[in-house]
């Protein structure tokens, strides 16, 4: 019986725990992101849904990068230099070369 109370709180915390690590900030323009961070484009919804993953078990949030007139345009996306080497080995595994995601 006592398990049976103590399971949603459980899952109560570990989904409040979660949702903090994946926290995605938006931004107006570059000069908003602190230093750390490297611009990547995203052509595709897998590659930003693992640069999400990869960024919350780093605990690290990921920037995007916006237009001040056009709220649903997305320019950029910008994450710690922590994730990269896992994210760029996971794109070796993939059909995306990461020398056309990662920009100078």
């Amino acid at each position: 019986m006592r398990s049976k109370l103590v399971r949603p709180i459980i899952h109560s915390a570990r989904r409040e725990r979660e949702r903090q690590l994946t926290q995605t900030v938006r931004v107006s323009s570059s000069d908003e992101v602190p230093p750390g961070y490297r611009q990547i484009r995203a052509p595709s919804l897998s590659i930003f849904a693992k640069v999400q993953v990869l960024s919350s078990q780093k605990g690290r949030p990921v920037f995007v990068e916006m237009h001040a007139g056009q709220q649903n345009q997305r320019v950029a996306y910008w994450v710690h230099e922590d994730v990269m080497p896992a994210l760029a080995w996971w794109l070796r595994l993939r059909v995306f070369p990461a020398h056309e995601i990662v920009t100078q």
